[in-house]
């Protein structure tokens, strides 16, 4: 990929992501809850260069089962349990809306 296609995707994922926040926002979640979703879709971001607009549930699950499995890796490093993993794992990949109209 280019780098004006890189920018292009980072500038549209950034567009996304603070729809995204204020969504989360006005639906009124807790801000834990708020955090570890939009660190997943930071990841998620990260993962495929910033273009998730069209991903699959199935790719979807790939990655958030390898996120899981990191997080529990690294908690186990430092002595937490994987409880301490965050509300993302509790959310089905079904459910997930990577981006709110």
């Amino acid at each position: 990929m280019t780098t004006a296609a890189t920018t292009a995707s980072k500038a549209h994922f950034d567009r996304q992501y603070q729809t995204h926040l204020k969504h989360l926002k006005r639906k009124g979640l807790q801000p834990k809850t708020i955090d570890a979703y939009s660190r997943a879709i930071r990841r998620i971001g990260l993962r495929f260069d910033h273009q998730i607009d069209s991903l699959t549930e199935a790719q979807l699950t790939d990655c958030f089962s390898e996120l899981i499995a990191m997080d529990a890796v690294a908690a186990a490093g430092m002595g937490a349990s994987t409880g301490d993993l965050g509300r993302v794992s509790e959310v089905p990949v079904s459910r997930c809306e990577v981006w709110q109209a």
